[in-house]
Order: C-alpha cells, then structure tokens, then sequence
C-alpha cells in the first residue's frame, strides 16, 4: 500500500475578497491563468471567479491602509 498523496487538480475556483477589491487584483489573477495555461499542455481551461464586497480605486486603497496604520 502506498502513502503517496495525490494532489487533485481543478478547473474551477473561486477568490472572494472581504472588504475593498480591485480591478488590478482581477486583471492579475487573469495574467496568472494564461501563464499557467502556457507552461501547461493541458487542454483543459482553467476559470477564477473574482469577487469582492467593495469595488475600490488606488486612492481609496491607500485611504483604507492609512486607516490600519493609525
């Protein structure tokens, strides 16, 4: 009996921010699933659903880590 483990793959997964997301964050996780897809033969397409409970710009993100540093 082996004891390896096997790491399962998916093809789905879901990144939920709570608090202020931004587009940048999304455009990211998408440049990160086409260079994945590159260094990968699989032909199976990989999905990230983004989400956040706030949308925010750069000058509210900055604003909200003032706030933490107080």
């Amino acid at each position: 009996v082996s004891s390896a483990r096997y790491r399962q793959g998916f093809n789905d997964a879901i990144v939920f921010m709570i608090g202020g997301g931004n587009y940048i964050e999304y455009q990211n996780l998408q440049e990160y699933l086409q260079d994945y897809a590159k260094t990968r033969s699989s032909t199976t397409t990989k999905r990230i659903i983004y989400g956040c409970t706030e949308i925010i710009n750069a000058s509210q993100f900055i604003e909200q880590l003032t706030k933490l540093g107080q």
